[in-house]
């Protein structure tokens, strides 16, 4: 349907896409795949309009005209002031729908998305999964031959994302192309074909096992010791209870290579390959593409910082004490971090709002150096007990303790919160920012913030100009800025690539093996394995632990 021949789209001096070869067949579903910054969005977006595919290097058939084509932007195009039945009719009466046909086709996709239920419901009012729904059904309204998603699951629940895979693979069937952006493997999986971008450029293309049987170098695995802080070779990475090491092709050393140099990981098994790794593997290789002669893999980020005039360090979640190994002065009163009491409980927490019961006898506890995992549906009751927990809102039954008292401001301080929106300011700089957030801790010891910008961050850019994962990590890094005893973090790894996704969970793991309690809400299968403990909400009630 579609070939794309050496493509390259700029803006200004930025390639957005490099030379790009591909094929879009009709009847097919394609995932595009990579990071922030790879150029999924940016090609999406051209094939959806006119004059975007009058581009050099775009072949387009001539039925495949602007009626023919939907396409759902990553914000799901959903009005927020009509309900789920008006976005519907409005969709078909720009498509010159009937009035029987509008009404054949809303009632089909009503019950095909489960959002019956709701169709009365105004578009603010949805949830994240209704909201995605909703907007798939819009775009597949008039059945068209081109069908463009972007990321239209990313931070949905796992119930949702199956009502959307559905739909999905039935446009297909209808024979739609169907061009997919997501940074979910297990998504990316099911589709007839794969391309993998990483900053415009294509990685691996074909179907998951041949991108999997194209991984460069070795994957090796061995089972992970409980408690153990991550190596900081930045080819190794912990995936659940099994730590994984990536080396280049030809012997293997990582450390070294020409020297023949062990790998890092004693006792490591052949890894057995999934699409996740794969895609780690294909990341590390392109950034090894820099490495020396040595092997040590990428250029020297020290060195690079040093001449700008500053020394980088690895930003962690550390705690850092005083010379003595006391607390620092100023903290407050709160649990030894050695010690085994939770950093934060509740205990048959009950939360409602008017006639909805939110919360129903929760029991949640997190304790120093444990990472406990909380998942469910959109709606679940996530986001309201995270409110409880810092104490931002009051439980109408049951109890909330922070380092064993009431959740007070007091007591916050020594929580680092990372929210979905990130909570940083977009006109800021990087430096701003961080120098913003530790000074609502002011009064504790000080920190030298510029040391804690996450590497490859400029400190002087402003936050509004940085790609999606480049803002997740400087939130985390935020977070911690001031030392905290508790980490929170909602969906922290949304729209990250695998190697990142990777990365920051090599600093959580860094910082829980030192004592921080953390606790993370995720729709990730591969993110919920990562947790020591999972607790599971449905409809407001802990369903298993």
């Amino acid at each position: 349907m579609i070939r794309l021949d050496g493509l390259t789209i700029t803006h200004g001096q930025v390639v957005a896409v490099d030379h790009l070869d591909a094929t879009f067949d009709a009847g097919t579903v394609f995932a595009l795949v990579g990071g922030d910054g790879a150029g999924k969005s940016t090609l999406l977006r051209t094939l959806a309009r006119p004059q975007g595919r009058r581009l050099p290097g775009i072949t387009c058939p001539a039925q495949l005209t602007q009626a023919r084509i939907g396409y759902q932007s990553a914000g799901s195009g959903v009005w927020p002031n009509m309900s789920v039945r008006e976005n519907l009719e409005f969709v078909a009466a720009t498509h010159g729908f009937t009035r029987t046909q509008a009404a054949t086709r809303t009632t089909e996709l009503l019950e095909a998305t489960d959002l019956a239920g709701a169709a009365d419901r105004v578009g603010a009012h949805l949830s994240g999964g209704m909201r995605q729904k909703l907007g798939v059904a819009m775009a597949m309204f008039h059945r068209p031959d081109l069908l463009l998603l972007d990321e239209l699951t990313t931070g949905v629940d796992p119930d949702s994302r199956k009502v959307v895979q559905r739909l999905i693979r039935e446009a297909a069937q209808d024979g739609a192309c169907v061009v997919v952006s997501t940074t979910y493997l297990d998504e990316a999986e099911g589709a007839d074909q794969v391309l993998l971008l990483d900053g415009g450029r294509l990685l691996a293309s074909g179907t998951a096992g041949q991108v999997i049987a194209l991984t460069p170098g070795s994957l090796w695995a061995r089972p992970a010791s409980p408690g153990q802080a991550p190596d900081p070779d930045p080819r190794v990475w912990q995936r659940g209870h099994t730590q994984h090491e990536w080396t280049p092709a030809g012997p293997s050393a990582p450390k070294g290579a020409a020297s023949g140099a062990p790998r890092v990981l004693n006792g490591a098994e052949a890894a057995h390959v999934d699409l996740e790794l794969s895609t780690i593997a294909f990341l590390l290789a392109e950034k090894s593409g820099d490495a020396d002669a040595s092997g040590t893999g990428g250029k020297d980020e020290n060195a690079d910082a040093a001449a700008k005039g500053r020394t980088r360090k690895p930003a962690t979640l550390a705690r850092r004490a005083t010379a003595d190994g006391n607390e620092p002065e100023g903290a407050p009163p709160g649990q030894d971090r050695g010690a085994r009491q939770p950093i934060v409980r509740a205990n048959g927490v009950v939360k409602t709002f008017g006639g909805l019961t939110a919360l129903d006898g929760v029991d949640l506890e997190v304790r120093p150096g444990q990472v406990v995992g909380l998942v469910g549906g959109n709606g679940a009751g996530k986001s309201t007990l995270i409110r409880l927990l810092l104490g931002l809102d009051r439980p109408d039954r049951g109890t909330v303790e922070l380092l064993g008292g009431a959740p007070t401001r007091r007591a916050r301080s020594t929580v680092g919160y990372v929210p979905q929106a990130l909570g940083m300011y977009s006109a800021l700089t990087v430096l701003e920012n961080m120098q913003f957030m530790h000074s609502v801790f002011a009064g504790r010891h000080k920190a030298d913030l510029a040391a804690l910008v996450p590497e490859g961050i400029d400190p002087d850019t402003a936050v509004g100009d940085l790609p999606l994962g480049a803002r997740r990590r400087l939130a985390v890094a935020c977070a911690l800025s001031h030392d905290p005893q508790l980490l929170v973090l909602d969906e922290p790894t949304s729209g990250m690539d695998s190697l990142s996704r990777a990365h920051l969970w090599k600093e959580l793991r860094r910082s829980a093996a030192r004592g921080v309690g953390i606790l993370v809400t995720t729709h990730y299968p591969q993110e919920a394995a990562q947790c020591d403990v999972l607790v599971r909400l449905e409809a407001g009630q802990v369903v298993s632990t």
